[in-house]
Formats: C-alpha cells, sequence, structure tokens
C-alpha cells in the first residue's frame, strides 16, 4: 500500500503509521490492542501465566505486525506471540473458538461481535492509523478539505495532533 502511495497510484492510504516514513501523515486514531480468548488475562508484570494458552496475532510483514514487533521491542514485552497469522480476523475466530488466545486491535475485534466485556486491554499498546499521502499532493484543496474531513470524523485529540504532518527530514 505504501508503494501505491508514493508512486501516485493512490492518493491517500490509511494504515498503520507512527510517522517513521518519508510520507506525509494525518493521525486519525491510537487504537487499542486487546486479547481475546482462554486466559488472555495478563499475570503478574504483565507477563502471560505460565499455563497460558497459546497466543495468535498478525503476521510480522503487515505494516501493523511491524509496528507491533518494534513497539513490543521497545517495551521490553515478554509476551511475544506463540503463533503469526494472516488476518487479524482468523486470529479472532481461532480464540472465539477455543484454540488459545488472540491479540488484536479493539476495532477488529468489536466489528466480529465480541463484546467488550470480553477485550482485555493490552497496556502500553495502541496502534496509531494515519492517513498516509505523497507531500507533494497535499497542496491540493480537495485532497486537504478531504483530509481534515477524515481527521474530523476521528478522534486525533488522542494523538495530540491536528491536521496534516510531516516528519522533519522527509
Amino acid at each position: 500500500m505504501l508503494e501505491r502511495v508514493r508512486s501516485g497510484r493512490a492518493d491517500v492510504g490509511v494504515c498503520v503509521s507512527d510517522g517513521e516514513d518519508d510520507l506525509a501523515h494525518t493521525p486519525l486514531v491510537l487504537e487499542p490492542m486487546v486479547l481475546l480468548g482462554a486466559s488472555a488475562a495478563a499475570g503478574e508484570g504483565g507477563e502471560p501465566p505460565a499455563d497460558a494458552a497459546p497466543l495468535w496475532t498478525i503476521e510480522p510483514r503487515s505494516l501493523t505486525g511491524e509496528w507491533l514487533e518494534r513497539r513490543l521491542g521497545r517495551l521490553g514485552a515478554r509476551m511475544m506471540p506463540t503463533h503469526r497469522i494472516e488476518s487479524f480476523g482468523a486470529a479472532v475466530q481461532l480464540a472465539r473458538a477455543g484454540f488459545g488466545r488472540a491479540r488484536v486491535p479493539v476495532g477488529i475485534a468489536r466489528a466480529m461481535g465480541v463484546p467488550p466485556g470480553e477485550c482485555q486491554p493490552v497496556p502500553g499498546l495502541a496502534r496509531p492509523i494515519a492517513a498516509l499521502h505523497s507531500p507533494a499532493s497535499g497542496g491540493r484543496p480537495e485532497l486537504v478539505r478531504s483530509l481534515s474531513a477524515l481527521a474530523a470524523a476521528c478522534p486525533a485529540a488522542a494523538l495530540g495532533a491536528a491536521g496534516p504532518t510531516r516528519r522533519s527530514g522527509s
């Protein structure tokens, strides 16, 4: 998706971005990650209990997977997945069917009908969702209006940002 935006084949991409790329971005929302399934709650110190069920999450080559691996490394978290799968939807289905736990974005869990009481927040893990676009395309009035409307419809204040931003040096 990033290459399509960079090449101009797409005007905007909505995805995980914490501003560590060469594209301009409009922060939209911080989406909390949650645990679902058997023994979802972490044990002492945020560690899973010794008898915890397998933990499913997205494969690391996806944008969220890459971000999640970096974030877990920064947090020093030892709650690494047991299994990686191609989609969060599949991870949710496996956890709901009793085949372990799943670490997924809360929006995906809720969209798939998981009740709020079954979504255990993962402290310190919330994926930054942004609208990305080429810095060269950012001056188009219709794109500016669209991005402004999109940002207004999302709780961008949660990121402490308003409107299009760009990393210095990019």
